[in-house]
């Protein structure tokens, strides 16, 4: 996704929000907000740690598991050992056992 199409679809989801939705939606169009602003920043370099987090998934992490220890990822992703544990806990990781 280009710089253009980011700027036009965080505008359409800005426009949405204004007119008024259901909450449930609103969450979701704030999510997704908030990961093109991520992907914004990615593009230009700057990413906060939470944004790193964001933009990292639940498969990346499976696919790097298998060669990787957590300390390798988190090191190599850029964020702090507590960001990463922060992570894991939010999406479920320790409950599945991996």
């Amino acid at each position: 996704m280009n710089k253009m199409e980011l700027k036009k679809r965080q505008k359409e989801i800005i426009y949405i929000l204004e007119e008024g939705v259901a909450k449930q939606i609103q969450q979701k169009l704030l999510c997704e907000l908030e990961y093109l602003e991520a992907l914004g920043d990615h593009k230009k370099g700057m990413l906060t740690a939470e944004q790193k987090m964001l933009l990292f998934s639940y498969e990346d992490y499976l696919k790097r598991k298998r060669y990787q220890t957590d300390k390798e990822i988190y090191e190599e992703i850029g964020v702090s050992r507590r960001t990463f544990y922060l992570w894991k806990k939010s999406t479920g990781l320790f409950s599945k056992g991996v």
